[in-house]
């Protein structure tokens, strides 16, 4: 029962549950106290925590849910990038709330000054400059504002540093950057906190000797910092929709991180040249998509593709920009102007050199030189004494074979072969064209 509870305990889907109603807790107490003493400073705060909880949703069935769900023929990068789009909708929505606090703000603003309020509000769309109602001022409306700010900040603090630790044991980079996203929102309920202290605690030190400066000094304090708050959102806003779209337009990260990539490949022993290199930022995720050409056979693809997902992963996990990282490795044969066609060759018992039935009844490889006509030019002996068909198949690859001939041919050889992009050839022929120039098969 205690391992039970203890796994409960770090399960992503319980600790979104958990945050979700953290968030309907702190949304409730700043709406409700915000509408009270009619500070746009807290109702702002407190739709921001309204569409954080609206990307708890998102963090759930798109960063959970879907993320479980493996890689397929038809969606062979997952399917996170449909996360994106509501992530984008978050942050235009929060767009449209930055305009509203700071309109507010600064309505409010101009209210404290009645002269310069008659002379500029009947001129202007009340869209521009909403009406505004006083902030109530009271010892209740004090102690009101300080519990949900208060209480805000120790919940988000809290949640934010338990987002990240199960993030981390889930190995979920949703739920960590969410949880660094709460950690951020902990900060700006910090900073209203301090602000409303000084605004209450200058009302009432200089209340009682400054009675008509009392309003707006409330007032500047309190419009101050919705505009503050404003700022903040809007950051969020920003961050949101520059990763949503870096994601949806599939951008690149950084040139200077790139060209050091390149480097660190290109010093890679067996790495003959980059053909293609392609990254991009999957939102906390950087991707980089490598394709590369060996100075070796196939038989090297494994070591050297370990070498580099290791070696690029470590690099961009020392850079601190990225939560995850994903290298894929692709190869390519190697480029050359030579073109080479093979003929498999056996020795009969009265030493005579015929096509082989099969590669594998060959005792020998006979490798050619072909010129632009694909006359053969020249030709060299490979031994296949105690080979395997993998080997063969090895050195055809290495030798960058165009095609092979034999004589009947066998179904399982073939497919092997063609697996490698050379052209498996029956021929009837059973001369070899051009005797060999330097002898290395051994009888």
């Amino acid at each position: 029962m205690k391992k039970f509870n203890k796994e409960l305990l770090w399960s992503p889907w319980l600790t979104m549950i958990i945050v979700g109603v953290v968030y309907i807790i702190k949304f409730g107490l700043k709406m409700g106290i915000g509408q009270w003493v009619n500070s746009p400073a807290l109702i702002a705060d407190a739709f921001h925590n309204l569409s954080d909880l609206v990307e708890v949703g998102l963090v759930m069935f798109f960063g959970i849910y879907l993320a479980s769900k493996p890689k397929s023929a038809e969606y062979p990068m997952g399917r996170k990038r449909i996360e994106s789009i509501l992530v984008l909708g978050v942050g235009l929505a929060l767009m449209v709330l930055v305009y509203a606090t700071v309109t507010k703000s600064i309505s409010g603003l101009i209210s404290l000054w009645p002269a310069l309020d008659n002379l500029i509000r009947p001129n202007v769309e009340e869209w521009l400059l909403p009406k505004i109602e006083q902030t109530m001022i009271s010892s209740g409306a004090f102690f009101g504002v300080l519990l949900a700010t208060g209480l805000s900040t120790i919940m988000s603090m809290f949640i934010g540093r338990y987002q990240i630790k199960v993030g981390k044991k889930a190995g979920m980079t949703s739920i960590i950057a969410d949880g660094h996203e709460t950690l951020s929102d902990g900060r700006i309920e910090l900073a209203t906190f301090i602000g409303f202290i000084i605004k209450f605690g200058l009302i009432y030190s200089i209340g009682e000797i400054l009675p008509q400066a009392t309003p707006v000094i409330g007032g500047l304090i309190e419009y101050g910092l919705g505009l503050f708050v404003a700022f903040l959102v809007f950051k969020t806003s920003k961050e949101l929709t520059n990763n949503a779209l870096g994601v949806l337009l599939a951008r690149s990260i950084d040139k200077n991180l790139v060209d050091e990539i390149k480097n660190i490949i290109n010093k890679i022993a067996g790495v003959r040249s980059i053909k293609d290199l392609t990254t991009f930022s999957d939102g906390h995720t950087a991707t980089c998509l490598v394709t590369i050409e060996t100075v070796h056979s196939s038989l090297s693809y494994r070591p050297v593709r370990r070498t580099i997902k290791s070696k690029v992963t470590q690099f961009l996990k020392n850079q601190n920009l990225f939560i995850g990282q994903e290298v894929h490795v692709n190869f390519k044969r190697p480029e050359t102007t030579l073109s080479r066609e093979v003929q498999a060759i056996l020795v009969d018992e009265n030493h005579n050199e015929i096509t082989a039935p099969t590669i594998r009844m060959a005792t020998h490889l006979r490798i050619y030189d072909l010129d632009e006509e694909q006359n053969r030019l020249r030709a060299v002996d490979v031994s296949l004494l105690n080979k395997e068909l993998t080997e063969i198949l090895e050195i055809l690859d290495y030798k960058v074979t165009k095609r092979i001939y034999v004589f009947i041919g066998d179904d399982e050889e073939r497919r092997s072969v063609e697996q490698l992009g050379i052209d498996y050839i029956t021929s009837p022929m059973m001369r070899v064209y051009v005797p060999s120039q330097i002898r290395q098969a051994e009888f």
